[in-house]
Parts: structure tokens; sequence; C-alpha cells
């Protein structure tokens, strides 16, 4: 194989390693031209505020230091406490590229299920700027070691030798105390013991400044007990919803004019979208779109292309694998309630499904094969470009191969059906909601799954999705994605995007939405097989609804008179048969109209929305579900509104309430509120408290171990670049001191 053909083959493994350079060299363009300089020892690097200035010396000490505290297990100290800003620290002076994208996916997860301040962008963010190696970290070690002595933060080596005596032994499960192990670096390092205690010193100061300035922030006790009552506070409310989409047969249709008027209204918003201009949530913008070309082969099919696994292949692997078929069996047999002990299945027991894994495996490995050899063939042109990534997306356009003509070469040379086609123009959500489409992943360096809406999303002409740096490369328009795998179907692909568009308000009224998915797929019996929906059935319906509000205001102030003097469920039972839609298959009436209960609501903060947008900022899809959860504060909102303050129940019940972002409105049987007792306010106070506390701190610390944050805090240039007030210098040395 030709050096070309090799380079392109691993063009993505290539890009990935070009991607961690550009990304240290836009943080830091000189850091291993400055660091390798062949000048003299006390030659002046880097300066940095308020008289701070860093020399070749320092450099190779503050390497030394860096090493010693690795001897000393400061690494392990750090992230052994759970803290993100210990978590971080150790990220910035002992980067290691093998558990870094483990470090980076629990952060990322704890963030999410913890419903801190900060994104994932801000956490990849600096990520991406710690990431290639440790050619950074003597400055983060100067510069922070710094920033906390011009605090004022220093610490003992009294207390260092305190810290390290009651941590060594349990990071050494015991083999080995602070002592032994101070004396064993003294001993081969020949140096003193206040050495090594004053270089740990330095690093917990460093520790104690950080925890000082992201957690300085007081509440008060009014502001404690105002949020202790709103998250422990709850309601029960009974109801009956009059949905006015149940009324909307009886409207007349809506005028060409009504029409067009209603969709001039509304087309600047997204579905769902709720603002005191557009109470109701209805919408038509047009969220970002992608169409995608594909390759695909179905598994079934290219099983006949491999041969199936003997039974001494099958028991090899079981030879080779016995320690994970344990399985949990009953210690006496006669009794199933008894004990458990763990035993390694026999052969005999799992045999058919190793056989049926082995098959599996070669197949998934025979279909990426012919998805490679489509790869090959789709970027022969490519093969010629010295730096495909430096060409015009018109120029990328022209290179790529046309998947047509590749698949069908490849169905003549594997005698099989290669499929191909493309897409309708999808949404983020009607993608990741497709059953086909929306089960396609592909494993990133942290081990995450990472589905195809996040990826194809992630292209430069939308930014609508984000790509962590230990995720996959952002693809390009018609830059093949893939072999990509699917989750439950029986399937394998290559991907492309082809069409791409930014949020936009539709023209006019008559705008179609294709919504084509895999075509050679078979439909399932409930699967919607509707290509297309033509925006003016949406508008209608929504038109309809707005206009049948009237009528449900009417039936609901007639359901409550009957209510009030009547049984409930006669009542009920009386307007279903009226007003509910009848199952013509069974001539039943469907149960539409029904007494509802919710228990235990609590209010959703405006806090916890803007953790949720602030959390799901790399979502694409996320729009939606955002805009579901602002519908159920608005909802839960209007029920607390019905109690008078203080008061447990309203003073006059049943009630109508009128809810314009459901268009409906809801009868209320009854409604009452759980004060919050003083036992539960003294405890819940502490946890709040705390979680608040925690929250704020852990968020603060991505920011505050961001690298580019730390230049500008300490105001960071190397020699012989000019200041900056707005951002760090870059400019080449044009010499050091001597």
């Amino acid at each position: 194989m030709s050096l070309v053909k090799w380079l392109r083959k691993n063009n993505r493994k290539l890009m990935a390693v070009f991607v961690v350079a550009i990304m240290l060299a836009f943080v830091m363009p000189t850091v291993l031209q400055q660091l390798s300089r062949p000048s003299g020892a006390k030659a002046t690097i880097a300066y940095f505020e308020p008289d701070g200035k860093i020399t070749n010396k320092d450099i190779l000490d503050t390497r030394w230091q860096l090493n010693l505290l690795q001897a000393l297990l400061a690494k392990q100290f750090l992230l052994r406490q759970q803290d993100f800003r210990l978590i971080l620290l150790s990220e910035l002076l002992f980067h290691d590229t093998g558990t870094s994208a483990a470090v980076s996916r629990q952060i990322n997860s704890t963030v999410i299920t913890k419903q801190w301040r900060t994104s994932s962008r801000e956490i990849d963010n600096l990520f991406s700027q710690v990431k290639g190696g440790n050619e950074l970290s003597p400055i983060f070690w100067l510069l922070l070691k710094a920033e906390a002595k011009q605090a004022g933060i220093m610490v003992s080596t009294e207390f260092a030798s305190q810290v390290l005596s009651s941590t060594i032994s349990q990071l050494t499960e015991g083999q080995l105390n602070a002592k032994q192990l101070v004396q064993r670096i003294v001993e081969q390092r020949g140096i003193s013991e206040e050495t090594v205690l004053e270089t740990f010193r330095h690093l917990l100061g460093i520790v104690v400044y950080a925890q000082a300035i992201t957690s300085n922030e007081n509440i008060t006790a009014s502001q404690l007990m105002y949020m202790v009552n709103r998250n422990t506070e709850k309601i029960d409310v009974e109801f009956v919803n009059f949905d006015s989409s149940l009324f909307t047969q009886s409207e007349p249709e809506p005028t060409p004019a009504e029409l067009n008027k209603h969709f001039e209204k509304y087309r600047k918003f997204f579905p769902g979208q709720i603002t005191p201009q557009n109470p109701y949530g209805f919408g038509y913008k047009i969220p970002e779109i992608v169409q995608l070309e594909y390759i695909a082969v179905k598994l079934d099919d290219v099983t006949t292309l491999v041969e199936a696994p003997g039974p001494e292949q099958a028991e090899e692997f079981y030879q080779k694998h016995r320690k994970e078929f344990i399985a949990n069996v009953p210690l006496d047999p006669n009794d199933p309630n008894s004990e458990t002990i763990e035993r390694i299945k026999t052969y005999a027991e799992i045999a058919d499904d190793i056989s049926t894994k082995l098959l599996q495996d070669r197949v998934r490995v025979k279909a990426e094969t012919i998805l490679n050899e489509a790869i090959m063939l789709t970027e022969a042109d490519l093969e010629d470009v010295q730096q495909p990534a430096q060409i015009s997306d018109e120029q990328f356009k022209e290179l790529a191969g046309d998947y047509g003509q590749a698949a069908e070469q490849l169905s003549k040379k594997h005698n099989i059906k290669i499929h191909t086609g493309r897409t309708g123009l999808l949404t983020a959500e009607e993608l990741m909601w497709d059953r086909h489409l929306g089960m396609f992943y592909l494993e990133g360096q942290n081990l995450n799954p990472i589905s195809l809406t996040k990826i194809v999303f992630a292209i430069e002409q939308l930014d609508a999705s984000h790509l962590g740096p230990y995720e996959v490369p952002r693809p390009r328009m018609y830059e093949n994605i893939g072999p990509i795998n699917n989750f439950f179907d029986k399937t394998m692909a290559l991907l492309r995007v082809i069409h791409a568009e930014k949020p936009t308000e539709p023209t006019d009224i008559n705008y179609i939405s294709d919504k084509t998915g895999l075509e050679f797929l078979e439909k399932s019996q409930d699967e919607d097989t509707q290509k297309t929906q033509p925006l003016k059935e949406l508008v209608e319906e929504d038109l309809k609804k707005l206009k049948a509000m009237a009528t449900a205001r009417s039936v609901a102030e007639q359901f409550l008179k009957l209510a009030q003097a009547g049984d409930w469920d006669e009542v009920i039972e009386e307007f279903n048969n009226r007003y509910a839609p009848k199952d013509k298959q069974k001539d039943l009436t469907q149960q539409t109209i029904k007494l509802q209960n919710f228990t235990e609501l609590r209010r959703i903060s405006n806090q916890n929305i803007a953790v949720t947008r602030l959390n799901n900022d790399d979502s694409a899809a996320a729009r939606s579900s955002l805009h579901q959860h602002i519908k159920s504060q608005n909802l839960i909102d209007r029920f607390f509104a019905l109690l008078p303050e203080g008061k447990t129940s309203p003073e006059k019940l049943p009630l109508i309430m009128e809810l314009k972002s459901q268009t409906s409105f809801y009868v209320i049987k009854n409604i009452s509120r759980k004060l919050t007792s003083r036992e539960e306010y003294e405890r819940e106070k502490i946890i709040s408290a705390y979680r608040e506390d925690t929250g704020q701190s852990q968020s603060l610390a991505v920011i505050h171990f961001t690298p580019e944050n730390i230049i500008k805090r300490m105001k960071f240039r190397w020699a012989g670049a000019k200041q900056s007030d707005d951002k760090q210098a870059t400019a080449e040395p044009n010499g050091a001191e001597q």
C-alpha cells in the first residue's frame, strides 16, 4: 500500500492527533519553542503579574518538583477526594492521556446527574487545553503557586506532614506509612525531608486557595428559608382536563386569510416555545435540519458470507474466558431460597450462546470490512489531496465519490444487496426518535456511545451540538461517518451529511417537510408511514384548537355546575358520551374525560430550568424537551397560584382554571398544600445549603482551573510578547534576557 493510501486509510486517527496539536498551539503557540530554547539557565522566558518572571531554570526546577510530587502519590491524593477542584488540578499538573478520557466522562456524567451549573462545553474546553501531554504543567504549577501566595495562602510544613500521615497509609492500602514513603524518597533522591514537605505544602496551598475562591458565597437565612420552602412544599390536586382539541371537529374550517394571519403571527417561534407574546406555545419556525446519504448492509445478508464457527473454536473461546461465565446458584440445590454461591457455567450450558456470539462477531467484522471498502471507493479522489482539511466544502463535495456507484460495485463483488439512499430533511428531534437512525452510534475515546444525532448536528455549518475532545472528530459536509453501528437493528452503515440548514422561518404556509428515513428497512405495524408533513395541516390544527378554547370554557362551566350538584363519576361518564371520540371498530366511547389525581407536586424553579438548559447546551435535540419542561413548570406554578399565601386550600372549591400553554381548562375538584414542618425545615436546610454550596463550588472549579483563565488572571506572557488587555499575547519571542 502506498504512503498516500495509508494516510487516507488512517485519516481519522491522524486527524485526532492533529486536532490536539492545533488546540495546544491555539492556547500557547510558542510552548515547545520557549521550553526548549538553548539559552542559559537564567534566561527569562516569560512574565506574569505583578512582578513575576520565569526562567529556564524555573522550568527545570518545576519539572523536578512535579516529579517529586508524583513520587509522594500527590495525584492519587487529589483524585481520592472526589472533589472537582482537586481532580481538575490533577489534570493540570499530572495529565495522563491514558486516564483523562475516563476522568472527563466521570465529570460530565456527575454534572448532569447532580444538575450543577456548568456545561459540557466548558468542561470539554478545559480538557481540550490540557489534552496531549504535560508540556504546560510547569507553567500551571508556577502560576497557581504564585497566585495562592499573592492571596496570602500559606500552608505550614507541619500541616503538610499531618496530611501525608493521614493519607499515605490509605493510598497504599497499609503497605507504607508517610514516614516510610518520605524516607524512601529522601534516600533515593538525596534530598532532605524538609524539601519533600516544602514541595507538598505548596500543593496544599493551591488546594486551599482553590477551595476558598470557589466557595465564597454566603447564603442568608431568609434565602435559605425561601429555598427550602419552595423545594419542600407539595400539593395534591384532583382535576378534570378539558383540552380544546376535543372540540375542534365542531369548529368551521378556517379561511385562507385566517390561516395566513395565524401563521404570520407565530412563524418566528419554535414549536412549543412559550413566551409572553406566545402563551399558547404555537410555533412554526424550522429548527436545524440535515439530510443524510447512506450506504448500509443488513447483517442477516452478510451472514451468508462468513463461515460459522465450529465446536473447537467455541470451546477454545470458552477455555480462554471461563471466568466470564459465572452464575449464582443456591448452596442447597433442593432449596432455591438458600444462600447462593458463585460457580463457573459448564461448556455444555453455554456452547450455543458462544457459537452465536462468535458468529455475530464475524458478521460484524465482515460488514465493517465491506463498508471500509466503500470508504476507499468514495475517497479515492481525495488520496492525491495533500491537505484535505484545507480544501473548501465545494471542492470536497466534488472529490467525494458517488455512493450509488460504490454500492453497485460492492453488491456485485460480494453478491449481496448493498443499500444506498438519502433521507429527508430531518430535525435533530426527528433523527433522534427515528426507530432506525436514532439507534446509530460511534464509540468515542471515552468509551461512551455517541449518537448519530449528536455527530451530524456538530458540523461547522450548524454547530448545534458539541463533540468533546475524547469523543469523535467533528465531521464536515460530504465526509464519511462510520462504519457506524446500530444498538438494536441488524444493520451497519456509512453515512454523510449532504445538506444542512440553520433555523429558518418558513417563507409561506405551504412549506412541506420530508421525513424519509432508511427506505430499505421494513416498517413496523404501528410506525407512521407518512414521509411528508405539510405545515399548513399543523397551522390549521392549531388554529382550530385556539378557536375551540371558547367551547372548552363553556363545556368546563357546564361540567362544574353539574358536578357541584351531582356525582362526579356520573357527570364524567355523561360528558364522555357527549364529547369523547368513539372507537369505530368497537363502537365504544374512549375514556378521554376523566378525573386525574396528581400527588406531592413540587415547584420547578427557574434555576432548575436554567441548569437544564445549560446541561443540554451540547444537544441539538434538547430544545423540545426543554420547552416541555417549561410547560410542566407553568402548569405546577398555576396550581400553586390557586392557593392563598400560607393557606392549605382555596376558599372555594371546585373551580375552573385556564391554562393557555396546554390550550385547556381544568376543573379543580380538590387541591391542598402540604406546608413544610419545622422538623422538615431543620433537616432540609442543611441539605439545601450543602447542595447549593457544593454545586456552586464544583461549577466554579471548571472556570478557576481552565488554562486560558489562569493565564488571564496572572497576565502571563512570553518574553518578547506584547501585553494585551483583552487576550494573552502570543507573539513570537524577540529574545530572552540573559
